[in-house]
């Protein structure tokens, strides 16, 4: 029997009960199974000693795993998050790059000189 706490309870009258609440630190505790139980001991002039303990069900004790916990649903909210941002980048390539090819045709077809522009300085004549 490991004893996790002792709680004085004091002027309590008869046939009155008492809920008591504790925290039990499992940190250092080995794994296993365990019942949890209470014990009042014996005041003067009582009679009824059947209440005075109670035994609850089995506790379970297990080590937590090792870790970051990162829940299911964050994949897919990541995974929404991922496929805009990768369309607007490859968007944005494929405009820079259609922007490069329009401006080097400019510059060297018969458009340049159409519209009077310098091909060496890039500058226009007007």
């Amino acid at each position: 029997m490991h004893i996790i706490e002792t709680l004085l309870v004091e002027n309590l009258e008869p046939n009155r009960q008492k809920t008591l609440v504790f925290q039990w630190n499992t940190e250092n505790v080995a794994e296993g199974n365990y019942t949890l139980s209470a014990l009042a001991s014996q005041v003067p002039g009582e009679e009824n000693l059947k209440n005075n303990s109670y035994e609850d069900g089995i506790i379970t004790i297990a080590k937590a795993p090792m870790g970051w916990y990162i829940p299911w649903w964050f994949y897919w909210l990541l995974l929404l998050l991922l496929i805009p941002i990768i369309i607007l980048l490859i968007a944005l390539y494929y405009s820079r790059k259609r922007r490069k090819r329009a401006e080097e045709a400019f510059y060297s077809g018969w458009t340049a000189g159409y519209y009077g522009w310098n091909m060496r300085k890039r500058t226009s004549k007007t």
